[in-house]
């Protein structure tokens, strides 16, 4: 299946929720960057302009959430929020 050369950036610092999008998304044909922290999403979002962006919110340094700002204050970058749910209590 080709999805047009989309690409798909995902944002988290767990390393097994890293490997298993990665490893079904480049199955449905799909092309996907990784990032583990803030700091380093916003440098891929900057040079490689994905078209999506799963992003968890709990992140080392830059949260989450402070990605989402920086984004959307000069994008609109599709973005969809995977954070675990026993995770988002600490938000």
């Amino acid at each position: 299946m080709n999805n047009h050369g989309a690409t798909i950036l995902v944002v988290d610092d767990e390393l097994e929720i890293v490997r298993v999008l990665r490893r079904n998304l480049v199955a449905h044909g799909y092309t996907v960057l990784v990032a583990k922290s803030g700091e380093e999403a916003m440098s891929v979002i900057w040079h490689q302009r994905p078209d999506l962006l799963l992003l968890d919110l709990l992140l080392p340094g830059m949260s989450g959430l402070e990605v989402c700002r920086q984004v959307r204050e000069v994008s609109n970058l599709s973005l969809i929020h995977i954070s675990e749910p026993t995770r988002q209590a600490e938000i």
